[in-house]
């Protein structure tokens, strides 16, 4: 049924029961598993004022934070018995929502498996949640997994 899953990680400790829930359904339905972590601003707006001057430090500290993205999913997914399936990890910039319908057409995802916390209800009556835009976005299924400990 699913082939090929695109899971979002926020890269909270609540996001573990949605890392939890895509591994397992990776390996029922021997699925490729995309983890998605998004990043709004790569860096802040403080440390560009700092980096202005030497793109090169700019360049190589993006590459690090990466990388540090990276090493922490792989160690999520391990930790939570993700060791034998088909993975792949993709860091980007941008809005969440726009970012994680946009890696699901690339990608061509079955399915979206995500997190929802519902933190601040305010913000999401205003603006709507990252959850509720992606189900409203994406053309295709989306599991949400409510992660409020």
């Amino acid at each position: 049924m699913f082939n090929n899953i695109l899971l979002a990680d926020d890269l909270s400790k609540r996001a573990e029961k949605a890392i939890a829930a895509a591994i397992e359904l990776a390996k029922c339905h021997q699925a490729k598993l995309t983890i998605l972590n998004v990043r709004e601003d790569f860096i802040n707006k403080t440390e560009m004022v700092m980096l202005r001057v030497d793109v090169s430090k700019l360049h190589n500290d993006i590459k690090e934070k990466a990388l540090d993205i990276k090493n922490k999913i792989d160690l999520d997914v391990g930790r939570l018995g993700g060791d034998t399936i088909d993975r792949e990890v993709i860091i980007r910039e941008g809005k969440p929502s726009e970012m994680i319908c946009k890696v699901a057409t690339e990608i061509e995802a079955d399915l979206i498996v995500m997190g929802t916390h519902g933190n601040n209800p305010l913000k999401d009556v205003i603006f709507g949640s990252t959850a509720h835009n992606v189900i409203n976005r994406a053309k295709r299924s989306v599991m949400v997994v409510y992660t409020k400990e």
